[in-house]
């Protein structure tokens, strides 16, 4: 089993809201903390393996920390979290039940798509280092 010392979010590289999000985190997080991967990328597909999740099934954000996968709700408050500063108040999101916090994140991931479109290109920012991207 592949251990990683860095939190790691994988996101779908198709999408345009999960390509935003991380672009979204890259400005806003306060620590350098996070790596990023697609999904659809070979490790990404290796990681979602080894922690029993489905490689052919697209989801929005998982979020890889301390050997542990948080999906949905959990990977998106958890990130928030990672990020520092005025992002830390995302845990008061906890208090909503999780039943009603992953009902929201499912019918937007469901949705994305047409919302928010898909995109060819996987998020990157010429000056971010490169090893944030795995």
């Amino acid at each position: 089993m592949k251990t990683f010392e860095s939190p790691i979010l994988l996101y779908d590289g198709t999408c345009g809201l999960c390509n935003g999000a991380v672009l979204f985190i890259l400005k806003h997080e306060r620590v350098s903390v996070l790596k990023f991967t697609s999904q659809q990328s070979p490790l990404g597909e290796l990681v979602m393996e080894q922690f029993g999740l489905d490689a052919t099934v697209q989801q929005s954000l998982v979020l890889i920390e301390n050997q542990r996968s948080y999906q949905k709700s959990e990977a998106a408050i958890r990130t928030a979290l990672l990020m520092g500063g005025f992002w830390k108040y995302a845990r008061f999101f906890r208090w909503i039940p999780l039943i009603i916090r992953d009902t929201i994140y499912d019918w937007i991931a469901k949705n994305r798509y047409a919302i928010f479109g898909k995109s060819q290109d996987c998020a990157f920012l010429p000056h971010v280092d490169k090893k944030r991207f795995l």
